[in-house]
């Protein structure tokens, strides 16, 4: 107990696609990168990324916290690539797509820092790409650090109703 040491592992190294557990990343990413006050812009391109969406209005502003949650919580992916966006433009991009761009380098080299060895991330989602790899020893590396840095992102996932506001 407290070891940093696996009970048990069955095929921990073999990749698979993470699907949503690639908005733990994201929200990581975004938290260590924007400061907490600033302001999420929903995009109309964040919109189009599809599937899961919150009911937040296109070109609506919402705190970062609230961003989180709406990726985290509700599993919206318009709330993660708006994540994504903003850090992309606070390293420089301009429009949507350098900045989905700039957030996937971003992704890997934060991944690489982690020491998730396996894991190739090319969008902030989850959504299928056969690109899109990790293992379950991976993800156990980004939840302990997640644990030991941010727990307050693991307190966010176990909620179950949010309340979001626009700015």
């Amino acid at each position: 107990i407290g070891e940093d040491v696996p009970l048990v592992s069955q095929n921990a190294d073999v990749l698979r696609a993470p699907a949503s557990l690639t908005k733990l990343l994201t929200a990581l990413i975004a938290k260590e990168t924007l400061e907490a006050s600033a302001n999420i812009r929903i995009s109309s391109e964040a919109k189009a990324v599809g599937e899961k969406v919150s009911p937040v209005p296109p070109g609506e502003m919402v705190s970062r916290d609230d961003a989180l949650a709406l990726a985290l919580v509700a599993s919206d992916n318009d709330a993660a690539a708006a994540l994504a966006e903003a850090v992309g433009m606070a390293r420089g991009a301009n429009i949507f797509s350098d900045a989905m761009d700039m957030f996937s380098v971003e992704a890997l080299g934060f991944a690489k820092r982690l020491g998730l060895t396996r894991t190739t991330l090319v969008n902030p989602t989850g959504l299928d790409d056969q690109r899109h790899v990790t293992t379950a020893r991976d993800l156990y590396t980004l939840a302990a650090y997640q644990w030991r840095n941010h727990r307050d992102l693991i307190e966010t996932t176990r909620k179950t109703d949010i309340y979001v506001s626009s700015l």
